[in-house]
């Protein structure tokens, strides 16, 4: 008798608890629906007739950055809906709009922020911002109090570029400026910062990292990544100046920093182009045209880049990989929500004004990047807003159930500013 009332109490028990979950995904499903289409006025186009594209467009970039995504507590946040954080990569990109600007306190914010919460070990964080990152995706609420994120939300992995990010925007900031008071104020934080960096520095002599390390955190790929060995090597050279500047005995030099370029370019370089990582024949676009626009890669090779592009790429923009990453390279639960095409296939504004910027920097006219970033001006000019990815099959905002594309995304916004007007490199 006792045996089948616990049986029969334990199938209750169940019953309710599948009940519970039913309640908890209709409201979650109910609440999706609802943000969905209460934001779908931020995805149509809009009346712009009479207005000059050009400067319309400048205007929509530096309200982004300077107004729309300020945080007055952190700083310069990635986006106003899902990234609603700052993000340290997406604001590298982002303070490169604010110092084509001249907007130096709000990127000594960022700097700030980053410093305030760098992990004691010297990590710089992946994000400062709100810790419940789900609810906000499920909820569009935000809970807690502003703290440092230092694993990716997916596989808990630490990130590999933000530490020469860092270390690169003081740099910059203090080259704009000629402000000694920045390097002697972030200079701590960033030996710190580069120390840590070559924690994860193989026999190889690369920066390696566990996948979603670096920029394109859908992809399962672990190793050396071109991306972020890139932000590796500028680092070395913006350290070695700040040491420099404030006449530091530090042990790294430029002589380092040739060798260090020298293996770079040994590892990654093809005859064609830098591939993505040491073994795969893929072209990461944002790690080539970075090494351009940080003049990583001689004329001869940058021009090289763009040849590969002229003959390769036949989209209207410049895709995040060339050709597309097979699907043992994507994160297996993306294709359960049909996020799979995130960084493969989808476009992404500020990719596409980096690579702009970069041969503006180069003095390379190209035909397929001037074409890609027309097209990335055209959408700014049709919505009245800076986008996070742009669908392929319709030159517009990504619209997805899940998640679409994030509106007023800083990164586009600085990308854009540094194409159309590039006093920092």
């Amino acid at each position: 008798m006792y045996v089948k009332y616990a049986i029969l109490k334990s199938c209750i028990l169940i019953m309710n608890i599948i009940k519970a979950c039913t309640l908890f995904v209709s409201f979650v499903v109910a609440k999706m629906v609802y943000s969905y289409n209460s934001y779908n006025k931020y995805y149509k186009p809009i009346d712009n007739k009479g207005k000059n594209k050009e400067s319309y467009c400048f205007e929509i970039a530096r309200k982004t950055i300077v107004e729309q995504c300020q945080d007055p507590e952190i700083g310069l946040c990635a986006g106003e809906f899902y990234y609603r954080d700052l993000w340290t990569r997406d604001a590298f990109f982002g303070c490169m709009g604010l110092l084509t600007l001249g907007e130096y306190k709000l990127v000594e914010k960022v700097l700030d922020t980053l410093q305030k919460f760098q992990r004691k070990d010297g990590l710089i964080p992946l994000r400062v911002g709100n810790n419940y990152y789900g609810i906000r995706f499920l909820f569009g609420i935000d809970v807690g109090n502003k703290v440092a994120v230092y694993e990716d939300d997916k596989a808990f992995k630490e990130p590999s570029d933000s530490n020469s990010q860092f270390i690169v925007l003081t740099y910059l900031l203090y080259k704009q400026t000629n402000d000694l008071r920045i390097l002697r104020k972030f200079y701590v934080a960033c030996m710190k910062a580069y120390n840590n960096n070559w924690k994860n520095v193989k026999s190889d002599k690369l920066l390696h990292g566990e996948y979603f390390d670096t920029w394109h955190d859908t992809f399962i790929i672990n190793g050396a990544s071109l991306f972020s060995n890139v932000f590796m090597l500028k680092s070395i050279q913006c350290f070695s100046e700040i040491n420099r500047s404030l006449s530091k005995p530090y042990v790294m030099s430029y002589s380092d920093y040739n060798i260090h370029r020298e293996i770079l370019i040994e590892k990654f370089w093809n005859g064609k182009f830098l591939k993505m990582y040491p073994d795969m024949e893929y072209l990461e676009t944002a790690g080539n045209f970075l090494a351009i626009l940080f003049d990583l890669v001689n004329k001869q090779q940058a021009s090289s880049i763009l040849i590969h592009y002229e003959n390769a790429n036949k989209k209207p923009m410049l895709p995040v990989v060339l050709p597309e990453l097979p699907k043992k390279y994507i994160y297996k639960p993306l294709y359960l929500i049909g996020l799979q095409d995130y960084h493969n296939r989808h476009f992404w504004p500020w990719v596409n004004g980096l690579a702009k910027a970069a041969c503006n920097h180069a003095n390379i006219v190209s035909g397929t990047v001037n074409k890609a970033f027309k097209n990335v001006e055209d959408i700014m000019y049709k919505y009245g807003k800076c986008y996070e990815r742009i669908d392929p099959k319709t030159l517009g905002p990504v619209r997805h159930f899940f998640q679409s594309s994030e509106i007023n995304f800083s990164e586009s916004a600085g990308m854009y500013l540094l194409a159309k007007k590039d006093n920092v490199f």
